[in-house]
């Protein structure tokens, strides 16, 4: 894998630029995941604007190759902004710097964003795992670490007069509910959204590799063990099983691995609680959670998204925006909809949804092209990371709003020396 072309062409940049694409990189991952972060977005998202503004003479693809896509985002904003007056201009702003963003890291890194990320995400996922592992089998193990630890950061989120309390080391957080159920969300705000992290690193890894299961794939695979989390397992076992059986070209060995994903899946519904028993109770209370709770569910967020989008017929072309006081079916505004899809339906409107999820679809079909990959494995990593999506609104932050963008990293990025190799000869 040193010798990708991906690799090369990173060894040959500038230290300087090198760094620069380094801390871009964890910058950008942290105002899309970081609790941290997030708690002072307007602070970091200004300051990465900012940082990516000073790597322009950086730039690999021509800003031009984004401006029909930016053109798009644009209308959709200004027609926001139009109907819903003045006092949604501060949000406006907020959500154009997000994908103005995007836009650079994919014009800066190219084809190379991947191989950034990865340098990245293997730190992140061994300190994860040398710090997470000992807790869960010691959770006493959790105080020592917390009073050795040079920085700490408290961090008090209020929900109905409940105070939900975590602790912050940078490299790890503990959420409000961590003492309890001991899963692993890395430095991000929950599991799944370490998860999501993650099957993205093992999806790119794949593709590049020819293998899930090189050292890199299971240090992926360990720490995605370790967030419990539903959809995490379950977009990475449809990933995972489905690889196999399109690379396999013996029927027997397509028709094994087929059945032991249905093994797998259909154990871990009946006997493990977070699975079956989760999703059961989902189901179940999806009218209340959505009337009493205002949606704080997947499939009541779902629920309320989709019932809001035919309030108004201008929600339908250009979506209800991004600000929580726009949504109509709910009577608290400020509830968290979990729903990262139908979030997305009720943000901008059908046309835009469909605009925009086609764009992310093409994004993975031109990088299985890159990496020689068959195609359908293209639909498979989209359709993981839709399941992923269906637990948290990814797609608001500018790391995943880079996947829309792919596409034009794909399609313009600079002809290496050498094709990449097939993943035959990587594996």
């Amino acid at each position: 894998m040193n010798n990708h072309p991906e690799t090369i062409a990173f060894q040959k940049l500038p230290p300087i630029e090198r760094i620069y694409q380094v801390v871009f990189m964890i910058w950008l991952i942290g105002i899309s995941g970081s609790p941290l972060l997030i708690a002072n977005a307007s602070v970091f998202v200004i300051g990465l604007t900012l940082y990516a503004l000073l790597g322009i003479r950086f730039l690999k693809i021509n800003l031009l190759h984004f401006s029909k896509y930016a053109l798009v985002f644009l209308v959709i904003l200004v027609m926001q902004y139009l109907y819903f007056g003045s006092y949604y201009g501060g949000t406006a702003v907020y959500v154009f710097l997000n994908f103005f963003q995007a836009i650079m890291a994919v014009a800066i890194m190219s084809t190379g964003f991947f191989h950034v990320y990865q340098k990245v995400l293997k730190v992140i996922a061994i300190i994860s795992l040398v710090l997470f592992v000992p807790i869960l089998f010691f959770p006493s193990f959790l105080n020592i670490i917390l009073a050795v630890s040079p920085v700490k950061f408290t961090l008090i989120n209020r929900v109905y007069d409940f105070d939900q309390v975590a602790q912050n080391i940078i490299v790890m957080n503990f959420n409000s509910t961590f003492e309890g159920l001991r899963r692993n969300s890395g430095p991000f705000w929950e599991p799944t959204v370490y998860g999501a992290f993650l099957l993205i690193g093992l999806i790119h890894n794949s593709f590049q590799a020819g293998t899930v299961f090189n050292k890199r794939g299971l240090l992926y695979l360990g720490a995605i063990v370790t967030t419990f989390s539903t959809t995490t397992y379950l977009a990475a076992s449809l990933f995972i099983f489905a690889y196999y059986i399109l690379l396999y070209r013996d029927p027997i060995l397509r028709v094994m691995s087929l059945v032991v994903f249905m093994g797998v899946f259909l154990y871990g519904y009946s006997e493990l609680d977070f699975l079956g028993e989760k999703i059961e109770k989902e189901v179940k209370n999806v009218e209340f959670d959505a009337i009493f709770l205002s949606g704080n569910t997947r499939l009541s967020s779902a629920y309320l998204d989709i019932k809001e989008l035919p309030e108004k017929p201008f929600y339908l072309l250009f979506g209800r925006g991004a600000h929580s006081q726009n949504r109509v079916a709910t009577w608290d505004k400020s509830v968290f909809r979990i729903n990262g899809v139908t979030d997305q339906l009720a943000r901008w409107g059908i046309p835009f949804f469909l605009f925009f999820f086609f764009g992310v679809k093409r994004s993975f079909g031109k990088m299985a092209g890159f990496y020689n990959i068959n195609p359908v494995l293209s639909w498979v990593a989209f359709f993981s990371l839709i399941i992923l999506s269906f637990s948290e609104v990814f797609f608001n932050f500018a790391f995943f709003i880079c996947f829309f963008l792919f596409q034009v990293a794909y399609k313009h990025y600079s002809e290496p020396e050498q094709e990449p190799p097939s993943p035959a000869l990587l594996a």
